[in-house]
């Protein structure tokens, strides 16, 4: 017997533009306000680099809402997989807070620490609500039963492949470069990349996003190994704490803290470290986001970085 294809109810119409419309809502935030420090670690960290593969996520997840409103009828199973991956991630990412913060998995679902990011970090959204979200969406979309219907294209070709181009070539136009080049200031960078493992080599006192970042740069010693934190960071914390239990005094040490707006007093785990005339505390300023895993540290002789590390201790 012959399926038939059915013309589809306005119900499920609707609730793939939700669908649809949820997921450009996200990749919209992002585009506008994010940084790739908002995207989950397991994603953060994917071989392609945090600044890349937050371009790419954005415009993947605007061409599948393309997709969904202009050729449904193939948009709607790309869109469900895609709420799949996004399941999957957070599901990842709630693992990871399982094993790292020792709690429960209910707790690290619904932490009021712990945000999917999936609207950059203005937008706080934990997440188990995040996957209650996404998977009611999904439940919906296929309760309408959109392969029996005849979902028609939206549009000419010519206005897929228009809409397409713009999409990916947004995240490139629209979002700033991750450097800081001479004559940028500081202030008008969403985010710059800390990629310490390309200053190797390089002499300390030239480079212009410490000169800009710390005003006394010339008057910090020569010889010294810098440790890049965050405060709220238990890795770093524990990094911090041997490096004071083995402390002798005869290695300076440049203390970073990278400052995020989130930071309070009660939230601060670093309070056990280094101390003394030989060791020099500064801070990167909040208004730009430090894309660079914690703990980070340099390793500096005669003003010339030698080895550089960045993540380490997360085994």
């Amino acid at each position: 017997m012959e399926s038939k294809d059915h013309k589809p109810s306005r119900s499920t119409f609707l609730v793939l533009r939700v669908a649809s419309l949820w997921v450009a809502a996200g990749a919209l935030f992002k585009l506008f306000a994010g940084t790739p420090n908002d995207l989950p670690p397991v994603v953060g960290e994917f071989f392609l680099g945090r600044d890349l593969t937050f371009r790419l996520a954005i415009a993947i997840e605007l061409s599948i809402v393309l997709l969904a409103w202009l050729r449904p009828r193939v948009g709607w199973v790309i869109l469900v997989a895609l709420f799949g991956v996004f399941d999957l991630v957070l599901w990842l990412l709630v693992r990871m807070l399982v094993e790292s913060e020792g709690v429960s998995i209910l707790e690290a679902l619904f932490s009021e620490e712990a945000s999917c990011g999936c609207f950059g970090s203005n937008v706080h959204l934990a997440p188990g609500w995040m996957m209650i979200i996404d998977t009611v969406l999904v439940v919906a979309v296929v309760a309408g039963r959109p392969w029996r219907s005849s979902l028609r294209s939206a549009g000419p070709a010519w206005l897929l492949v228009g809409l397409g181009g713009l999409v990916w070539v947004a995240p490139f136009l629209l979002i700033p470069s991750a450097g800081l080049e001479q004559g940028q200031e500081l202030e008008t960078k969403r985010f710059i990349d800390l990629d310490l493992t390309h200053w190797e080599g390089e002499f300390l006192y030239d480079i212009e996003v410490l000169r800009q970042a710390i005003p006394e740069l010339e008057s910090l010693p020569p010889d010294a190994t810098w440790l890049f934190y965050r405060q709220t960071c238990s890795h770093c914390s524990a990094h911090l704490a041997e490096l004071a239990a083995s402390d002798d005094g005869s290695t300076a040490f440049v203390l970073v803290r990278l400052v995020e707006e989130h930071d309070t007093p009660e939230n601060d785990e670093c309070l056990l470290k280094p101390s003394g005339g030989h060791v020099f505390e500064v801070t990167f300023p909040s208004t730009t986001e430090w894309l660079l895993t914690t703990p980070a540290d340099l390793t500096v002789e005669g003003g010339t970085i030698t080895a550089a590390r960045e993540g380490f201790g997360r085994e």
